[in-house]
């Protein structure tokens, strides 16, 4: 008689993820795709009767879960109003669960919702007039800065800062009518929420950092390269190691880059328009992707910043002036002359 082999699941990774809580991923309800890239997607759902946001991997290799544990384990260790709030984790497949986080244009008579700040920036740039929005830019970088000073307090570097990687959200009012009598308070106690996440290229003192020659290799697809500070990018500044306070400089540089996306709503990405207008190359097999970050290279090299949008022109010079100031100490060539996230912290309160 043919006897069947005694088939089990056992997963080689599961000592990483020891003492992190977890979930099963068919526990899942009503499973949505809000968002994907080079890591995965990105799926709002139900669990045990809330709406959370689950980050599912595509790779199983080893580096990919030995860098989804990392990421998890830092998540669980962090607690701030300013980060993204990790729940729980899973290993088949690889997720991460955390609060969903949404802003919602519905209290303005918008049928609209967005997750991060790039979609959120992009919407304000197709509306007529998105000036009452802009009133509340302060509060925005507020909670970025915030955010980015309670990493840099626990020793912890970001190392992928962007418009992408800020979560918004409005949930706190999302589901009240702007023309309701408690609008108004609680609208103004706070208009918007921002949130750092993505923490999977960050590195904290508890973590022996690599060189960055080794560490910096994500597409500029994945909107990494554009925020990238010069000593992490252009060849003769590339430093061969790097420090906490290497790294931490690195991330107020990206914190500039993030701020001009503020600035400038509705750019793609730092450096790209003049890119765009530049002849393109004849050898069809030219890697756009390596065009634009030799692109960015030779800017960094001559010490040139990105080419702001003309559209904005009038409040950059007017009413958001204090923050461009911002914006230019964060990207000054030198790493040294970089400001510390404390001194950004008390310059963005400053502007409210």
């Amino acid at each position: 008689m043919f006897k069947l082999p005694s088939i089990g699941i056992s997963n080689k990774h599961e000592p990483l993820f020891a003492g992190i809580p977890r979930f099963r991923y068919h526990d899942l309800k009503g499973k949505e795709e809000i968002g994907s890239g080079g890591f995965g997607k990105v799926l709002k759902c139900c669990h045990s009767n809330e709406t959370v946001a689950v980050k599912v991997s595509h790779e199983e290799d080893d580096y990919s879960m030995r860098n989804m544990a990392k990421e998890a384990r830092l998540l669980h260790g962090l607690r701030s109003p300013h980060i993204a709030n990790f729940r729980l984790v899973c290993l088949d497949p690889p997720s991460i669960m955390l609060d969903f986080e949404c802003f919602s244009f519905r209290p303005f008579g918008i049928d609209r919702e967005f997750y991060n700040l790039k979609e959120y920036l992009n919407f304000l740039n197709k509306l007529d007039d998105a000036s009452f929005f802009f009133e509340f830019l302060p509060n925005t970088l507020d909670d970025i800065v915030q955010g980015l000073g309670y990493l840099h307090g626990k020793g912890v570097a970001h190392r992928d800062l962007k418009p992408h990687n800020i979560l918004v959200s409005n949930q706190n009012y999302a589901h009240v009518r702007a023309d309701d009598p408690g609008f108004a308070r609680v609208f103004k106690d706070r208009p918007i929420t921002c949130k750092l996440t993505d923490f999977g290229e960050s590195r904290s003192d508890l973590i022996q950092t690599r060189t960055l020659a080794n560490a910096n290799t994500r597409t500029v697809e994945r909107g990494t390269n554009p925020y990238l500070a010069p000593e992490a990018i252009v060849p003769s500044l590339m430093l061969k190691s790097a420090t906490s306070a290497d790294l931490f400089k690195i991330d107020i540089w990206a914190l500039g880059m993030t701020i001009f996306g503020i600035l400038n709503p509705g750019l793609p990405f730092p450096f790209r328009e003049e890119f765009e207008a530049l002849p393109k190359a004849k050898d069809v097999r030219a890697d756009p992707t390596e065009q634009f970050k030799q692109h960015i290279i030779n800017k960094l090299e001559k010490g040139q910043r990105p080419s702001p949008s003309m559209k904005y022109a009038n409040l950059q010079n007017t009413d958001w002036s204090s923050i461009r100031k911002i914006y230019r100490m964060c990207t000054l060539q030198s790493p040294a002359a970089r400001p510390l996230v404390q001194d950004i912290i008390q310059m963005v309160q400053n502007t409210r």
